[in-house]
């Protein structure tokens, strides 16, 4: 098992990544999580000066690979993200575009479970997924709903293992997220790389 550790944007990536269901497809690719998923609690905590308790924290508990999980949202590109964050070696930049939201709504089989309706088009070119989401919600029965709600909603309960899988999603970036963990599991990951050497030795 691959050990691996997620640092999340904020609490829509963090429920996400602490959801019973996609901790089993973890388990499912040979990649243990070390510990709960940490929320930065704002994109602004994922860079480096920002994030460095978080990897050392990580990195303690035995993660080889560390996962930040962030939205593009205004970006024009995912290559600004990370020039922005500046992932090092030991991580794997994750950019789900606009947000995570396009990933929930994309989801076909999770949407029709939920409003009887899918989501006709690509969500990854939508300027607001988060409220076409929670509109779609709305019309099929739930009230007064803020975006945790209508994130908590969609993923599911911690104990569902029948709430959101992200292997049915159908955007770009959510299919490459996949991806990556499938291969990092498979030990056929490209970006291979030793984590950084510890000063203090």
């Amino acid at each position: 098992m691959v050990k691996i550790g997620f640092i999340c944007e904020g609490e829509s990536e963090f429920f996400f990544v602490n959801s019973a269901r996609f901790k089993q497809f973890l388990k499912d690719c040979k990649l243990e999580l070390v510990c709960k998923p940490i929320d930065a609690k704002g994109n602004g905590n994922l860079l480096p000066h920002n994030r460095d308790d978080y990897d050392k924290q990580l990195i303690k508990r035995g993660a080889t690979k560390i996962f930040i999980l962030t939205d593009l949202d205004n970006d024009a590109s995912e290559a600004i993200v990370r020039k922005r964050i500046k992932p090092g070696r030991n991580h794997i930049l994750v950019v789900a575009k606009k947000m995570i939201e396009s990933w929930l709504l994309s989801n076909d089989v999770r949407m029709f479970q939920l409003t009887n309706k899918v989501f006709n088009g690509d969500t990854e070119l939508l300027n607001d997924p988060a409220s076409v989401l929670k509109n779609m919600l709305i019309k099929a029965g739930h009230r007064g709903l803020n975006k945790k709600q209508v994130v908590e909603i969609v993923i599911g309960k911690d104990s569902d293992l029948n709430g959101f899988d992200i292997q049915n999603s159908k955007c770009d970036s959510a299919k490459l997220f996949v991806k990556k963990l499938k291969e990092l599991g498979a030990g056929t990951f490209e970006a291979k790389a030793k984590l950084p050497k510890n000063k203090n030795k």
